[in-house]
């Protein structure tokens, strides 16, 4: 044995005897933590903390109740875990709602089935442009730019499904629009973004025939009234009406039966009229694309990032959350 193997076993010795010595210390912490984040009342808290101390003070040997404290803290890593989940457990579906949303769902189903079995010919060379129009809309809809009234929010994530429509066509819009289903914002269940995703595939694919029928064709410039900008806005205003009136029926379905007020029909007329003006920044950007390619999507990416900071709450500021 040389010299460095005796040292470390001398400093393995210390650690170890360290650790033992530890051990109770380290129990009743972790019993006085669980007890705080088992129970929400503060009172019961600490008075189980004080029980579960005692019972720490009581177990015989330093290992015991080193153990006995972390089998204390798991339980209340469980109950914490358990309690999240619950709180941000989505209210149950009436089955109208839940009818409706699968009717939704095996639409777009059957569409995307439709596009993969037509065998995809229409994305030939096209694959690197949907993946980057894909994670763009991802992106757009993370960040919280949102044009909103009282009762309806948007992200300008729809913007890549419309660009997508001028550049690639119909099918390639449905497939962008599945991405509404990647959200990576807290707050959204499942079957929501399913729906959203559902949504805006029905949506791209049904603009991508207008702007097609109308004779949207070939690299969109902004000179070309007819042959671009005349399509491509009636192709919004199909995109903004089929997403609004298949949102609206959820709502209606998930919601129960009752009559729109005054204020509602103006907060939705005022979004609507938002949701189609921001469709002029897409409109500048696919134009834009036969110039500068995929670097025209700053003008997505800028607002997105710089809006948050502008219209921050007045109480997040300085809040360093």
């Amino acid at each position: 044995m040389n010299g460095w193997e005796i040292v470390l076993g001398v400093v393995a010795g210390l650690v170890v005897n360290e650790m033992t010595e530890m051990s109770p210390w380290l129990a009743r912490r972790l019993v006085t933590w669980s007890a705080h984040h088992q129970y929400e009342d503060p009172e019961r808290a600490a008075l189980r903390a004080e029980e579960l101390t005692a019972l720490i003070d009581h177990r015989p040997g330093k290992l015991f109740k080193l153990v006995t404290g972390m089998s204390f803290a798991a339980s209340a890593v469980v109950a914490v875990a358990a309690r999240r989940t619950n709180r941000s457990a989505a209210p149950t579906m009436p089955w109208q709602a839940g009818l409706y949303l699968a009717a939704v769902l095996v639409s777009s189903g059957v569409l995307v089935g439709h596009i993969v079995l037509s065998g995809l010919a229409f994305v030939t060379g096209s694959w690197g442009l949907l993946l980057v129009l894909g994670l763009l809309f991802v992106v757009c809809d993370s960040i919280p730019t949102w044009f909103r009234t009282r009762e309806f929010l948007a992200s300008l994530s729809f913007l890549a499904v419309l660009i997508t429509v001028t550049l690639v066509g119909p099918e390639g819009a449905a497939l962008v629009g599945l991405a509404g289903a990647l959200k990576v914002r807290h707050g959204h269940p499942l079957r929501k973004r399913l729906f959203n995703g559902a949504q805006f595939a029905l949506g791209g694919y049904a603009a991508g025939w207008v702007y097609r029928a109308l004779g949207g064709a070939g690299m969109p410039r902004l000179n070309d009234l007819y042959g671009f900008v005349t399509p491509y806005a009636v192709a919004t205003a199909v995109f903004v009406g089929v997403n609004l009136m298949l949102t609206l029926a959820m709502i209606r379905l998930a919601s129960g039966p009752g009559v729109l007020t005054t204020a509602q029909l103006g907060g939705l007329s005022r979004f609507a009229v938002a949701y189609l003006g921001s469709g002029v920044l897409g409109l500048v950007t696919a134009g834009l694309w036969a110039t500068f390619g995929p670097y025209c999507l700053v003008l997505l990416l800028a607002p997105a990032m710089v809006v948050p900071l502008v219209h921050r709450p007045a109480q997040r500021v300085g809040s360093g959350g």
